[in-house]
C-alpha cells in the first residue's frame, strides 16, 4: 500500500502524523520522523504493532499502529495528552505516500482517489496494477475524547502531493502546514 524502506541511513518516511497546536507555525510528530524536534523519542515493537512515545512543549503523544488479527486494515491511534494548565487546541494531519503496486514511481500517476463523503474517508485505486485492480484502499480519521467537549471535523484532504509537501520540498517542512 506504500514504499517499504530498509535503509539504515535515510530511513525515508511513507506515512506520517503532524500535530499543531492552533494559532502556532510549530509542527509536532510523535515519531522521529519526519519532524525530529530532539527531544525524547521512544518505539517499541511486537507482533503486529508498534508504539511510538513522543514528549514535547508540555504535551504527550503516543502512536499506537496494529493489523487487527482478523482484519485486513492497519489502524493507528494517536492519542494526545496536554500537560499543561492551558485548554488547547490542536489539529492532525495525516499523511500517506499511496502506492497500490511494486514502485511509487510507476504507479503514482495511475492511482485516484476521491472523498467519499458518507464515511469522510479517502478512497484510493490503481486500476492499472493487474494485482490490484479493484481493489481500494483508504484513510480515515476518526476522534474520541475522554473529556467529550472537544470538536472533530474533517477540514481538508488532497491527493496532490506536490501541493502538499511544495516543490522540492521535504516532509519535514510540508508547504501546506
Amino acid at each position: 500500500l506504500t514504499p517499504w524502506s530498509n535503509d539504515p541511513v535515510t530511513d525515508p518516511s511513507a506515512e506520517a502524523f503532524y500535530v499543531q497546536e492552533q494559532g502556532s507555525s510549530e509542527l509536532f510528530s510523535p515519531t522521529a520522523q519526519p519532524i525530529n524536534d530532539g527531544g525524547h523519542y521512544k518505539a517499541c515493537h511486537g507482533f503486529g504493532y508498534s508504539r511510538f512515545d513522543h514528549q514535547t512543549a508540555d504535551l504527550g503523544m503516543q502512536l499506537l499502529q496494529y493489523v487487527p488479527v482478523a482484519d485486513p486494515v492497519k489502524i493507528s491511534r494517536l492519542t494526545l495528552t496536554n500537560h499543561s494548565a492551558t485548554t488547547r487546541q490542536f489539529t492532525v494531519t495525516a499523511y500517506t505516500e499511496w502506492v497500490l503496486g511494486r514502485d511509487r514511481s510507476a504507479s503514482s500517476a495511475f492511482l485516484q482517489t476521491r472523498l467519499d463523503q458518507d464515511s469522510q474517508a479517502m478512497l484510493v485505486s490503481n486500476p492499472w496494477n493487474t494485482a490490484f485492480a479493484g481493489r481500494i484502499a483508504f484513510a480515515a480519521l476518526s476522534h474520541t475524547n475522554k473529556e467529550q467537549n472537544s470538536v472533530c471535523a474533517l477540514t481538508g484532504w488532497t491527493a496532490d502531493r506536490t501541493g502538499f509537501i511544495g516543490r522540492n520540498g521535504t516532509l519535514a517542512s510540508p508547504l501546506a502546514l
